[in-house]
């Protein structure tokens, strides 16, 4: 019998470099919420001064029972656990025209399957906390 693994965690901005199928648990902040796709846009600061910054397109079709108005809300900081997909060869609507690319610079798709308020945060220790746990869990390897 194959045992399911854990969530892997994650800083937002290391996103970019974790393979499709891949579980992870990240934070974000919300930047938007599109009803039409059910996805919401989370970066790792609030408000991103550049469109550059590290982006989460965060698919919550399966959750959507459990996203209360408060977790749509821009500004809200949120814990995702979710798996990283490849939104090209599922034809994410991010991606159904040729310069969607150039307009969402820096965006790793993901569907949810746990969203939660991560209330008031530090998130610079936040983050430090994240980078000491990588680090021992390296170490380990």
């Amino acid at each position: 019998m194959t045992q399911p693994t854990g969530s892997q965690l994650a800083l937002l901005s290391q996103l970019h470099m974790i393979k499709p199928g891949t579980q992870i648990r990240f934070l974000g902040c919300v930047h938007s919420y599109d009803v039409q796709t059910a996805t919401l846009l989370l970066r790792d600061h609030y408000p991103a001064t550049t469109s550059d910054v590290a982006t989460a397109a965060v698919n919550v079709e399966h959750v959507l029972d459990d996203l209360d108005h408060g977790l749509s809300q821009v500004g809200a900081w949120l814990n995702v656990i979710a798996t990283v997909v490849d939104a090209t060869r599922l034809g994410h609507p991010f991606f159904h025209e040729s310069d969607s690319r150039a307009r969402l610079p820096n965006v790793t798709f993901v569907d949810a399957s746990i969203v939660w308020s991560a209330g008031t945060i530090k998130l610079d220790q936040y983050e430090a906390t994240v980078k000491a746990m990588q680090a021992t869990r390296s170490a380990g390897d």
